[in-house]
Formats: C-alpha cells, sequence, structure tokens
C-alpha cells in the first residue's frame, strides 16, 4: 500500500508544486509589471530560482515516469 503512496505520489505532489510555484512567480512578475515595487527585486529572484529547480526536478521525473510507461510498452509488444 505504501509503494502505492510512493509510485503516484510523489509524481502528482512535485507536478503540483511545480505549477503552484508557477503561478507564483507569473503573479509576481504581473503584479511588479503593473505596480513597480510591489514584489522586490530579491523575492522575485528567489521565486524565479525556485521555480527553475521546481522544473528541473519535474523534467526529471517526467522523463522518469515516459521511460517506464515504454519500457513497460516493450514489455508487454513482446509478451
Amino acid at each position: 500500500m505504501l509503494e502505492l503512496y510512493l509510485l503516484f505520489g510523489i509524481p502528482i505532489a512535485v507536478t503540483a508544486v511545480f505549477i503552484v510555484s508557477l503561478a507564483v512567480f507569473l503573479f509576481a512578475w504581473i503584479k511588479n509589471r503593473k505596480a513597480p515595487g510591489s514584489f522586490s527585486e530579491q523575492q522575485i529572484k528567489s521565486m524565479g530560482m525556485f521555480l527553475i529547480v521546481m522544473s528541473c526536478i519535474f523534467t526529471v521525473l517526467f522523463l522518469v515516469v515516459v521511460g517506464f510507461i515504454i519500457m513497460l510498452m516493450f514489455s508487454i509488444a513482446y509478451m
């Protein structure tokens, strides 16, 4: 049972954190464009850095999941 939570929970959690970090960064960036000074330059940079880290983690995890699916498709094709 724990394996199912790890198998499905980790990709869902990483995807959710990536989407939230993207939304927060875009909200802050757009609000800072409309009203300069709403967020400091350091806040925008830290949000951007977190978004970059999360996008790297999301990309690696996405490639692992796609590779796992392709490997399963190959094994089923030769049954």
